[in-house]
């Protein structure tokens, strides 16, 4: 399992024994380990009985990326407008253009039936300049573009409290502003998942860990560990190499058993 992996890694820089609660969360998925590390474990050919909890979710920075293009950047699209009837655009038109991670939605959004929909929507809406914006989206095919634009926001609010994001490839001078605050707010749901993955290990294990490991690409982002804080004020938090820590201990490993 990669969270092992991960701890593989981590255990070399450990002077003492430590009950290590390791938390990987990557792209697309996110996978919880509690473990037994430290010297007396280092040089163990057989690590089953280091384990002593697992869990894990199909939820990573993918879908951080998706909900940050759909609280933020959709409602500059028409998601949240009205039509002359009164009656709200449909919010699954928006959940359609952003959800790039289900080929079948992804087919669904870019079909003539959509593009005629849209259409219709778009001769009733009310704030017209907006749902234009998802009309040129649909016909121009730039689903993954915008998810790209919305992939750098998150990495570029990782070291600044607010960007300015440009969609010049959607209108001349089209930008949009995104805090850190936006963010959290927006991915408040997968934090909370991270964190009942960790409450599920601790379950498991029957114990509190000593520290906390937080690995992967998704936990470069400071509002991961503020979160993790909060429920864990407590206990020490260590952020380990984003990308490189699971490789690095495959490699430990198979020296160990192969050398």
């Amino acid at each position: 399992m990669e969270p092992m992996a991960a701890a593989l890694d981590f255990e070399r820089s450990l002077t003492d024994d430590k009950l290590v609660l390791v938390l990987d969360a990557g792209g697309g998925t996110t996978d919880c380990s509690m473990v037994k590390l430290g010297p007396s474990y280092i040089n163990n050919r057989d690590r089953t009985d280091s384990i002593l909890g697992h869990s894990g979710d199909r939820i990573g920075g993918t879908d951080l990326d998706i909900k940050l293009a759909l609280k933020n950047i959709m409602p500059h699209f028409g998601k949240d407008s009205l039509l002359k009837s009164g009656l709200p655009i449909p919010v699954t038109l928006f959940w359609d253009a952003v959800t790039i991670n289900d080929v079948n939605i992804q087919a669904q959004f870019l079909s003539a039936q959509t593009r005629r929909e849209i259409a219709s929507y778009l001769a009733q809406a009310v704030d017209k300049d907006k749902f234009k914006r998802l009309q040129i989206l649909q016909q121009d095919r730039l689903i993954l573009q915008l998810n790209r634009s919305a992939e750098l926001a998150k990495i570029s609010l990782s070291d600044d409290d607010s960007v300015t994001l440009p969609l010049e490839y959607i209108e001349d001078d089209f930008v949009i502003a995104v805090s850190r605050d936006d963010l959290r707010e927006s991915i408040e749901r997968e934090l909370n998942v991270f964190v009942s993955l960790m409450k599920e290990v601790e379950v498991q294990a029957g114990k509190q860990p000593d520290l906390i490991y937080v690995t992967g690409g998704t936990a470069k982002s400071p509002i991961i560990e503020d979160w993790i804080r909060s429920h864990y004020g407590e206990i020490d938090i260590v952020v380990g190499d984003a990308f490189g820590s699971v490789a690095s201990g495959l490699t430990t490993w198979a020296h160990r058993i192969y050398a």
